[in-house]
């Protein structure tokens, strides 16, 4: 399986790179980002497209990785609770199971009466 992950990313990385050599000119166009909201304007200074998409590309990394760690901390704590829970009623299950049954009692009663 390990081999498989390998070779798709070797494959990933070679049509990235043929993306980036058929399109470095466009690439390398050199914008700025800004807004206007009419009582205050901000303009980043010029830049390449490049590195914008880079930097979206690693703040979207880093949104995705924070909140895997988030729902995984939920799910474990999730799990943690269910542990116990089932605990407690393992523990019910085994506490009737010792305790003498009325109704095996009232059988064997009942059987003697009606003899």
């Amino acid at each position: 399986m390990r081999f498989i992950q390998i070779f798709f990313l070797i494959i990933l990385i070679f049509f990235l790179m043929i993306i980036y050599a058929q399109n470095i000119q466009t690439l390398q166009q050199t914008i700025a980002l800004g807004y206007d909201l009419h009582w205050h304007a901000w303009t980043t200074p010029p830049l390449k497209l490049y590195f914008f998409l880079l930097f979206f590309f690693v703040l979207g990394a880093f949104s995705v990785f924070f909140l895997l760690v988030f729902e995984t901390l939920r799910f474990k704590a999730q799990a943690s609770r269910f542990k116990k829970l089932a605990a407690k009623l393992e523990a019910e299950v085994n506490s009737l199971r010792t305790l003498p049954s009325e109704d095996a009692g009232m059988g064997a009663q009942g059987e003697e009466q009606s003899s």
